[in-house]
């Protein structure tokens, strides 16, 4: 009897109408859910429209490129980037097999004999009538075109800059490898002030600067002799 009265007294307490339990608020949302709700919206749209927007350039990017790397090139083309990909990639290693410690000791007092080397052959077709530390010319100055000169426009510069260098590599002097930066720069700027004065004196020097490296010989010449 006990057991049905309790089970009666539960079953009475589930099904209470709801006015037993207290009237149900439903809250309309205002008019700041509605704008904080829009900006949501908006900022997932945005989103989206983002990602779509990389993904497409990406995709456009990388068939670009895959259609330039499927035409042919030329021997010269392969070769130039072959080496390139070689060199970043002892770059990267930061060392040639077989050849890191003969580079090391060779390559530092090589560039300081060749640069010395300049700085005499430089010094040696100016001769004592056209030799100065200043960048002005002298008086009765001769336009040297020939020897050394014939080969690039300032050697005496060259060669101290090609000794710098050797030595920064001979000494692993990182110091010093900053002086030959600042030093290149110095000398660049003082070869353009010389070269400035050298065409009021020199017409013809205009002519001889456009064919003439300014530094250093050119080892190498890729221009085509038809355009020569």
């Amino acid at each position: 009897m006990r057991v049905l009265l309790f089970c009666a007294s539960l079953s009475a307490g589930f099904v209470c109408p709801p006015a037993a339990r207290g009237p149900v608020v439903l809250r309309r949302a205002d008019a700041s859910d509605e704008a904080e709700m829009l900006e949501e919206y908006e900022a997932r749209v945005a989103q989206r429209d983002v990602k779509e927007r990389l993904v497409g350039q990406a995709s456009t990017f990388a068939s670009s490129i895959g259609e330039n790397l499927a035409q042919e090139p030329t021997g010269p083309s392969v070769a130039f980037v072959g080496a390139q990909a070689v060199l970043l990639l002892l770059l990267a290693v930061g060392d040639v097999p077989m050849l890191g410690a003969p580079l090391q000791a060779v390559t530092g007092p090589g560039l300081i004999l060749g640069g010395l080397g300049l700085i005499a052959a430089g010094v040696l077709e100016l001769g004592p009538t056209n030799l100065t530390p200043y960048p002005n010319p002298v008086e009765k100055n001769d336009l040297k075109t020939n020897g050394i000169f014939g080969a690039c426009r300032h050697p005496i510069y060259g060669g101290l800059l090609l000794a710098a260098a050797g030595l920064s590599l001979a000494t692993f002097s990182f110091q010093r490898a900053l002086v030959t930066a600042g030093l290149y720069l110095l000398l660049d700027a003082k070869s353009d002030y010389e070269e400035k004065c050298l065409r009021e004196v020199h017409p013809a020097y205009l002519a001889y600067k456009q064919t003439t490296p300014k530094f250093f010989p050119k080892l190498v010449d890729f221009e085509d002799d038809d355009d020569a």
